[in-house]
């Protein structure tokens, strides 16, 4: 809130009468990254075609059921984690309900500050990653753990939204994605792992975050591991043909192409280790 003089608003200066600005638009800077991120979704839902594009409900499975067989080890591996796990994890739990991106972030020595770009291609994604799963989840309404084994008594409440596939998954996996897109490979060192050829380190640690941040979910008891596969699956699908395709969504492309900048200029120190003489 700003305040103005009664007696004397400030539009009465004669020093600025006539004074204009000519704008040609409103300004990307100034959208709110909350309704820009509604911007983009409603060119997703214009799309009639992006269901198809994902591989449809079948790629999660066949049938309304497609975790109905691995469901009593779900379950065995739940009572596992509740008993051994779930104590130690509380912390990371609880920190993860409703908002994760800054952890990634922060893995990245960023913040939303310091790479604002970065941070708005995250929330938008976050955003389309949410429509998409929902109608996921809508198809298939698994009842969540806790309904089917109630003694698992997660300690925190669910989202309100079904169980399958796993959101958290889902969208950790996606942002461990894009940022492994956008922050240039020369900021890591060479993955030694077997068949990473052209991989660096930073990739590894954003997938073993998003790994991390999905099994929480399960020590929570507020999502099985079949949720979670049927996530980083739906994960790699979003990311693949519609977040990082280059004609699907523009304005997204846009995001990313801003990210991609904001980091090649690293900000180095005057005098550091790597100024020039």
């Amino acid at each position: 809130m700003f305040t103005d003089r009664v007696d004397r608003p400030f539009i009465s200066e004669r020093d600025i009468a006539g004074a204009r600005f000519d704008p040609s638009g409103f300004g990307m800077r100034l959208w709110s990254t909350r309704w820009y991120a509604w911007v983009v979704m409603s060119d997703l839902a214009s799309r009639a075609d992006w269901l198809d594009r994902l591989g449809g409900f079948a790629l999660l499975g066949a049938g309304p059921t497609p975790w109905a067989g691995a469901l009593d080890d779900d379950i065995s591996a739940l009572r596992n984690m509740a008993v051994h796990e779930r104590a130690a994890a509380l912390d990371d739990i609880v920190s993860e309900a409703d908002e994760f991106i800054s952890k990634f972030l922060h893995l990245v020595s960023a913040t939303a500050t310091t790479h604002p770009a970065t941070s708005r291609m995250l929330i938008v994604a976050d955003a389309l990653t949410a429509l998409i799963t929902m109608h996921y989840k809508a198809h298939f309404n698994r009842p969540r753990p806790t309904q089917v084994v109630p003694g698992l008594m997660s300690p925190i409440q669910h989202g309100g939204h079904a169980s399958y596939p796993s959101g958290h998954a889902t969208q950790a996996h996606v942002f461990a994605a894009l940022l492994t897109e956008v922050v240039p490979p020369s900021l890591g060192v060479p993955d030694p792992a077997p068949g990473a050829a052209g991989r660096t380190t930073i990739g590894k640690t954003l997938g073993a975050l998003a790994d991390r941040v999905a099994r929480n979910r399960e020590i929570a008891g507020l999502h099985y591991r079949s949720d979670t596969v049927a996530g980083v699956t739906l994960a790699a699908a979003i990311t693949d043909k519609i977040l990082l395709d280059r004609t699907y969504l523009p304005k997204f492309r846009e995001l990313v192409d801003n990210a991609r900048r904001e980091w090649a200029d690293t900000g180095v120190f005057a005098g550091g280790k790597d100024a020039q003489e």
